[in-house]
């Protein structure tokens, strides 16, 4: 009886360890904001200027599950377009939220490189309208149609934020587990996020 006593109490530490090893919870789990907003003219077709603030926020995977995210873009953007008269072009400002729901797996045994697969029939984008401003006054029907325009470039550009979220390096968290950086691939660069 003594012998196995012995042995429960030298396993017993061993097994609490492998069970601590399974249950470890990812760092960045949680709400992550760029740290800077992201130039996206190139990505807005006829922009003058166009960024994207962006978040991140992952929920904790069940065992190895793979674990929900979501991105959420906050544009601002300068564009400008055709009026009724084919000569001229009309200055447009506004702001518009772009917003995708997915879901993360850790590309091998650690959480330092993941693959972030969203839905892209779930992308929802909505311009605020309130914040569109034209040279000319838009009527009614003319802010409707100008919206859904911008809404459309947007979208456009939010998906490519996606696709290069695809697939993420070299994820790593601080100590205090307040700020993020990581790795995209194409192309290459590292993005810093602090926790929200």
């Amino acid at each position: 009886m003594k012998r196995i006593g012995n042995l429960a109490a030298l396993l017993l530490p061993g097994l609490a360890l492998l069970s601590s090893c399974t249950d470890k919870k990812a760092d960045f789990i949680g709400e992550w904001k760029a740290v800077k907003p992201v130039n996206v003219a190139a990505e807005v077709a006829g922009a003058e200027s166009a960024s994207e603030e962006i978040t991140l926020a992952f929920s904790e995977a069940k065992g190895n599950s793979a674990g929900k995210v979501e991105m959420t873009g906050k544009f601002k953007v300068s564009v400008a377009l055709p009026s009724d008269s084919a000569a001229t072009s009309v200055p447009v400002n506004f702001t518009a939220d772009a917003r995708c729901g997915g879901s993360w797996t850790p590309e091998g045994d650690d959480y330092d490189d993941l693959l972030l697969a969203f839905d892209y029939d779930a992308i929802t984008v909505t311009v605020d309208k309130n914040s569109l401003s034209a040279g000319a006054n838009l009527s009614p029907e003319q802010l409707s149609t100008t919206a859904e325009l911008c809404r459309m470039k947007v979208e456009n550009a939010f998906r490519s934020t996606l696709s290069r979220y695809s697939v993420v390096d070299d994820v790593e968290v601080s100590k205090d587990r307040q700020s993020m950086n990581l790795e995209l691939k194409n192309p290459k660069e590292k993005v810093y996020f602090t926790r929200r």
